[in-house]
């Protein structure tokens, strides 16, 4: 009697570790990190080549995207327009204290989601956050 107790503990331990794993794997899939919309891409390329000039020529990244204007770039880029008019298109900056890196999110709505591009100066990368 001992031993089917145990047996039905560990049967029943290995089930929830696959219920668990299964569901990490899904969620971190399908919340975490999503393939780049590739126009989010193109309209923030000049933005981010001013953001670099800008620190090659000051030492920092400014700590306002109003301070690229107009040497460094003509105007700022909006994300762009999806099909969920309902959830607002916004463009969000943040610069570190010491002025050694940024990071440059587009929320966009798609559909019912809000969906966040983040590009990071330290890799250099944009990832997709759902």
């Amino acid at each position: 009697m001992r031993t089917l107790k145990i047996l039905l503990y560990a049967s029943l331990a290995l089930v929830a570790l696959f219920v668990a794993g299964a569901i990490w794997i899904g969620l971190k899939e399908h919340f975490v990190i999503g393939p780049v919309d590739e126009s989010v891409q193109k309209n923030f390329a000049p933005l981010i080549g001013a953001l670099e000039n800008y620190s090659h020529a000051n030492g920092r990244y400014p700590q306002k995207l109003d301070a690229l204007i107009p040497s460094f770039v003509g105007q700022l880029p909006s994300c762009p327009k999806h099909s969920n008019p309902v959830l607002s298109d916004q463009t969000r900056y943040h610069v570190t204290d010491d002025g050694k890196r940024f990071w440059l999110t587009c929320d966009l709505g798609i559909n019912v989601y809000m969906v966040s591009m983040t590009y990071r100066s330290e890799i250099k990368k944009w990832n997709r956050w759902d």
